[in-house]
């Protein structure tokens, strides 16, 4: 008997498998193929840009107001989003993967502003 199917090897099926199986549920992931994380450079993004505008959001926490009501970051708040992202480097960093990054504010690389990153992509302007 499984408790939790998780249709998908993405990012977020694979986090969400592991949530589950932490807790103590019986897990199962199914995917057509090898899902497209090898397409990324792992990187992770927190409100990259807020809709509408074409300027990134620099300190994503602080712009969660200004996002739409229902929102799903929104709805979760910035302690929830911070205790999320910690969650996602801690897990990497024990299976030997560890992140780079802010778990508060973006870092601008190459055009993008990403929240946490892969070790191999933290050689670059940190400051944008």
């Amino acid at each position: 008997m499984v408790d939790l199917l998780v249709i998908g090897a993405g990012l977020s099926g694979l986090c969400a498998a592991l949530t589950a199986a932490e807790a103590g549920l019986s897990v199962r992931v199914i995917a057509k193929g090898m899902g497209a994380l090898h397409w990324g450079a792992g990187t992770v993004d927190l409100l990259g840009y807020l809709p509408g505008e074409v300027e990134p959001v620099v300190n994503p926490l602080d712009r969660l107001a200004d996002l739409p009501p229902g929102h799903p970051l929104r709805a979760l708040g910035p302690e929830q989003l911070c205790e999320a992202i910690g969650w996602f480097q801690d897990r990497v960093a024990a299976a030997g993967l560890g992140y780079s990054g802010r778990r508060r504010s973006a870092t601008r690389r190459r055009r993008a502003p990403i929240c946490s990153f892969p070790p191999r992509l933290a050689r670059g302007d940190r400051h944008g």
